[in-house]
């Protein structure tokens, strides 16, 4: 097997599911994680363009028809820094599609730190099924996925908290 399949097999059973492509559906799903997982530091080789529902890697759909992986079989041992990675990740999985095309896009597009005009402008171009809070979802999901822990200053910390205490 592949050894990018082999590890991303081994990333969909981490994070508690099987590696499916049976279905639209699940090749869907497949596509936009790996992707996320790309863009956050995972290493595979997989190259992504925008196609009609999003990032879309045709290598990445050979190799799941070539090895029709509907198993959860894998021998990678997946590092503690990829770990990191994948639990971040695992906080917002329970996104469904229209978000994972959303968030997926506007990290394509490297819309993440735009303004939320410019964001929603852009992605009604190209994706007029989307509604606005979709769009605005889908960024703040970007940025949270996509944020590093070493940008959080003390001073950025303590407005954060103030924030918090406002309530």
């Amino acid at each position: 097997m592949d050894k990018d399949m082999n590890k991303l097999i081994a990333y969909f059973k981490y994070l508690g599911f099987r590696f499916d492509t049976s279905d639209f559906d699940s090749r869907f799903n497949v596509q936009k994680i790996v992707f996320i997982l790309k863009s956050m530091g995972i290493d595979v080789s997989y190259e992504f363009r925008l196609w009609k529902h999003g990032p879309y890697c045709t290598l990445l759909a050979d190799d799941y028809y070539k090895y029709n992986t509907h198993s959860s079989d894998s021998d990678y041992i997946i590092s503690e820094d990829e770990k990191k990675i994948l639990n971040g990740f695992s906080k917002i999985m329970d996104m469904d599609q229209k978000l994972l095309e959303s968030v997926s896009t506007i990290i394509l597009l490297d819309l993440v730190y735009s303004s939320v005009e410019v964001v929603i402008k852009k992605i009604k171009e190209i994706k007029s099924h989307l509604s606005d809070i979709e769009i605005i979802d889908g960024q703040n999901k970007a940025k949270e996925l996509l944020f590093k822990g070493e940008f959080l200053t003390e001073e950025l910390r303590n407005q954060i908290m103030e924030w918090e205490q406002i309530d």
